[in-house]
């Protein structure tokens, strides 16, 4: 690196040039965009521990209706709007409207051989006044398989209650 007289002061300088690996510069943008969540978060963190139990109720409610074969409940805790995603391998392999979401769990209980049941096991929640956030890992029972995963929400306070407008889901 050639050192070069700045014009201001005539003296020598030597310019640093940084590079930071790929990763490094992913969680340096990770840990900032927290970082603004974070800041946001606390001034409606009063707000948010009043909506914790009902959003806990309705993700509960989610997992036991779909255990349950019981898709008019399982459907009423989604806005009509709702989009699905489903991920295989770090990519989105198929994105569905809920109408055709839950015609497929429907045939999928009807297909299994054995019952189907999944259950939360941890739930984490980031909640601001009417949006929330919340990571689910889950066990899903069929037979003698089990496999685990997480499902993603987006849930929004309507009208009639707390409603999942967006749900991300895979197996690990």
């Amino acid at each position: 690196m050639k050192n070069k007289k700045t014009p201001h002061t005539g003296k020598t300088s030597n310019p640093i040039t940084l590079k930071f690996s790929p990763i490094f510069n992913l969680v340096t943008i990770v840990a900032a965009l927290l970082g603004c969540l974070i800041g946001l978060g606390l001034s409606s963190l009063l707000h948010s521990s009043q909506h914790e139990p009902s959003l806990r109720k309705l993700i509960l409610q989610y997992f036991a209706a779909w255990s349950h074969k019981d898709m008019e409940t399982y459907g009423a805790c989604f806005d009509p709007s709702a989009s699905i995603y489903l991920m295989k391998n770090g990519q989105v392999v198929l994105r569905q409207h809920l109408r055709d979401f839950l015609e497929n769990q429907i045939n999928l209980h009807k297909m299994a051989s054995s019952s189907l049941e999944e259950h939360a096991e941890d739930i984490d929640m980031f909640i601001t006044d009417d949006l929330a956030y919340i990571r689910v890992l889950w066990k899903l029972t069929a037979g003698d398989r089990v496999s685990k995963g997480y499902d993603h929400f987006i849930l929004s306070k309507t009208p009639k209650g707390w409603k999942i407008v967006t749900l991300l889901f895979y197996e690990i």
